[in-house]
C-alpha cells in the first residue's frame, strides 16, 4: 500500500478501466513516481519502457548485435532502440519516411524507410552483406517479411511481438530452417515472467528515465473527452513515441 498523497502510476485492475477517471489497481502492480519526473512520462515509460527492457532480454540481446527494430518511433520501438544502445549495440531503425529524423533523435545509428522498395537489401549494404543479428518487428506483414530477407544467415534472430498491419507475416519455416535462424515470441515470454520479475523491469524502467538513459516521448495528450481524436492521430500513424489521455 503506497501513503495517501503519493502520486504512483499503476496497471488498471483485471487489464481494464484504464480510460477513467478512478480506477482500481493492484498494489503489486502499483509504482511511486521518481521525484522530478513528469507523470504522463512515468506513465509511458513503466510500461512501454519494461516491455522494451522484457523483449531485449528475451531475445538475449548482446553489445555485438547489430538490431533492427521496425516501427522505431513508435512508443516501444523508440525505447527498443534507447535500450539496445544504452547496452552498446550498433541499431537500424525502420519506420515510415516522414518519422525517419524521430528514428536517428532518439539514438539509431541508421533510420531507413521501410516504405521504400527494396529496404531489406539497404540493411545488408549497411552490415557489409550479412544482415542484421538480431530483428524485433511490431509490424508483420509485408514489413517482417522484408525484416526476415535482411536477418543474418546463421546466427539472425528474429523477434515478433506484434501485427501493427493487421497480420502476421507468412514466413517460410523451411527457409528458417535452411538459413539457420531462430523465430520467437518474445512477448508471450515477458507475459509469463514472475510478479517480482515484471514488476523489476518497470522500475529499472522508471529508474533509467529519472536518470535520464531513457527518453520516451509523448507526442500528443488528450483529455479522457477526447479519446476518440487519440484513437484517430494512432490509426493515421502520425504519432511519434506515444499518445497520453488526460483527466
Amino acid at each position: 500500500m503506497r501513503p495517501p498523497g503519493k502520486t504512483v502510476v499503476a496497471t488498471t485492475a483485471g487489464q481494464a478501466g484504464g480510460y477513467a477517471e478512478r480506477a482500481l489497481a493492484t498494489a503489486a502492480y502499483t509504482f511511486p513516481v521518481p521525484d522530478g519526473l513528469a507523470l504522463d512520462t512515468a506513465l509511458v515509460v513503466f510500461q512501454a519502457g519494461a516491455l522494451a527492457r522484457g523483449l531485449l532480454s528475451a531475445m538475449r540481446l548482446e553489445a555485438s548485435d547489430t538490431v533492427l527494430i521496425t516501427a522505431a518511433a513508435g512508443r516501444v520501438g523508440s525505447l527498443l532502440v534507447q535500450w539496445a544502445k544504452a547496452a552498446g549495440a550498433t541499431v537500424i531503425g525502420a519506420a515510415s519516411r516522414a518519422k525517419l529524423d524521430a528514428v536517428t533523435g532518439f539514438g539509431a545509428d541508421r533510420a531507413i524507410d521501410y516504405g521504400a522498395a527494396g529496404w531489406a537489401k539497404e540493411v545488408r549494404e549497411l552490415t557489409g552483406g550479412r544482415g542484421a543479428t538480431l530483428v524485433l518487428d511490431a509490424v508483420g506483414g509485408e514489413v517482417a517479411a522484408s525484416a526476415f530477407a535482411a536477418t543474418a544467415d546463421g546466427v539472425g534472430r528474429i523477434g515478433l511481438y506484434g501485427y501493427a498491419s493487421g497480420s502476421w507475416p507468412a514466413l517460410d519455416i523451411q527457409a528458417v530452417a535452411r538459413r539457420g535462424l531462430t523465430l520467437c515470441g518474445p512477448l508471450g515470454m515477458v507475459i509469463r515472467k514472475s510478479d517480482a520479475e515484471q514488476r523489476d523491469d518497470a522500475e529499472q524502467a522508471l529508474a533509467a528515465a529519472a536518470r535520464g538513459a531513457l527518453r520516451p516521448r509523448v507526442h500528443g495528450r488528450f483529455p479522457l473527452d477526447q479519446a476518440a481524436c487519440a484513437h484517430r492521430e494512432l490509426e493515421a500513424r502520425r504519432s511519434v513515441g506515444a499518445v497520453v489521455l488526460t483527466v
